[in-house]
């Protein structure tokens, strides 16, 4: 196997973007969730209640993309199948004799 180019993950600015601006708009709503329990709007107070939660999801969501970047793909060519490894590398797509591989991920649950 010859690697000829790492292809390197995207910028994950957008999910964090996407973080932050729902995190502030969840506090606001927040801030008015209190407002309205305080002035006796209880109705309000539930409507706005469930967008806090929505949003404190959506940030939530946001984050997780964030921390977890996507791992590097590699363009390889494989000169012999029979000695290329599956346990470690995965095979994402074909182009003509390029093969775009990235590394397994491996789902063994490790014990104490």
């Amino acid at each position: 196997m010859e690697i000829l180019n790492v292809v390197e993950p995207a910028s994950n600015f957008g999910d964090l973007f996407g973080a932050v601006a729902s995190g502030f708009m969840a506090l606001l709503l927040l801030s008015l969730v209190y407002f309205a329990v305080r002035d006796g709007e209880a109705s309000l107070a539930i409507i706005l209640g469930i967008g806090f939660v929505f949003l404190t999801l959506v940030c939530i969501g946001a984050s997780t993309n964030y921390l977890t970047p996507d791992p590097p793909k590699y363009e390889v060519l494989i000169t012999d199948m029979s000695a290329f490894d599956t346990s470690k590398y995965e095979i994402i797509a074909q182009r003509g004799k390029i093969f775009v591989v990235e590394e397994a991920q491996s789902n063994a649950v490790t014990t104490r």
